[in-house]
């Protein structure tokens, strides 16, 4: 018994791992000893049964940012876990089980009878709907045959060149599908084909996670730099223009305008230009950036600001259709920029 409650506390912190992985896609490490923060304790057996009964133990892990202080992540491990059993039994789809998982898997019904099995009951939580789950060879079976590495995929996609990285011969790219590194070599960084803030098409084979962003690049097919035209050199020439504009440039209201406003506003107009071809781009007295461009009926503000871009879509009538906020250059909004339909939908 105490092997399969190992086992089952090592299960749930690799599911731990997971779920905190797809709620900061952005943070490439754990917490310092994320792990160890988590545990399970035997409390007691019950009596005339063979039930062992468990409680999770949890302390906040340094390094957790303060709006993830009230997650319990071994609940949600618990919750995960139970719904996974569940969906093998019923035969449905599988999600959210890493591959690492797969040991911690095997391992939980070591020593038991080929006629024995687990049952899981959760006397907490939301899962008090749904409380017992069986845990069977079959159960184990199905779910290691979904806890495999398989979002392994070919993208074919646009981004923009964030930067040359430092002593290598590779660029960052940014996409709608995350960003990644991609070697170029150093003849081709001398010829300059890889202009920083340049849109660009590109072919590579990536591993995905759960959240559908990329984890890691497999293979890279293909990269090209597209020439968004004199468009965006107007572009980019009005943004130095506005480089110089002094405190109280429109009739002593006007703020100056900030150099984070200013990189995002080159940087989303290479990207609106490679798509769309003709922008506008105007300053505003409270020292951000508006870009305005078309798609049908439709007219597309994208404000830039100090600490966030801000998409506004409206209607021929000027209605609003969709607005939000995008705290900085992000997937999320050049998938919004790329796909204006989806967006608004």
């Amino acid at each position: 018994m105490l092997d399969n409650i190992k086992a089952y506390q090592e299960l749930l912190l690799d599911l731990a791992e997971e779920i905190w992985r797809e709620k900061n896609p952005e943070r490439k490490r754990l917490p310092s000893n994320f792990r160890k923060n988590l545990s399970l304790s035997f409390s007691h057996i019950e009596d005339g049964s063979a039930v062992a009964v468990l409680k999770r133990d949890e302390s906040i892990s340094p390094g957790l940012l303060p709006d993830e202080f009230s997650l319990n992540y071994m609940a949600l491990a618990q919750s995960r876990f139970l719904e996974t059993a569940r969906a093998a039994n019923e035969n449905r789809k599988i999600e959210g089980v890493p591959a690492k998982a797969r040991n911690s898997l095997k391992a939980l019904l070591a020593d038991l009878r080929s006629d024995e099995r687990l049952e899981f009951v959760s006397k907490t939580g939301r899962d008090t709907k749904h409380p017992r789950v069986r845990f069977s060879e079959k159960t184990r079976d199905r779910i290691l045959d979904s806890a495999v590495d398989n979002r392994v995929k070919n993208i074919d996609s646009i981004g923009i060149v964030r930067s040359i990285l430092d002593g290598s011969e590779e660029i960052e790219v940014l996409s709608e599908v995350g960003k990644f590194k991609y070697f170029v070599g150093r003849q081709e960084l001398r010829a300059n084909k890889y202009p920083i803030a340049g849109f660009c098409e590109f072919s590579i084979k990536a591993v995905l996670q759960a959240n559908g962003l990329i984890k890691s690049v497999e293979s890279q097919h293909g990269i090209r730099v597209l020439d968004p035209g004199v468009e965006y050199d107007r572009i980019r020439g009005k943004i130095e223009e506005f480089r110089s504009f002094p405190e109280g440039w429109k009739n002593g209201s006007g703020q100056s305008l900030s150099d984070a406003a200013l990189t995002f506003a080159s940087d989303v107009g290479g990207f609106i230009c490679g798509i769309y071809q003709q922008i506008s781009i105007f300053p505003q007295v409270d020292g951000s950036i508006t870009l305005e461009f078309s798609k049908g009926d439709w007219d597309i503000e994208v404000n830039c600001r100090e600490k966030y871009i801000e998409i506004e879509v409206f209607d021929d009538e000027m209605d609003t259709l969709n607005s939000q906020v995008f705290f900085g250059l992000s997937p999320k909004l050049l998938s919004a920029l790329s796909d204006i339909d989806g967006f608004v939908s």
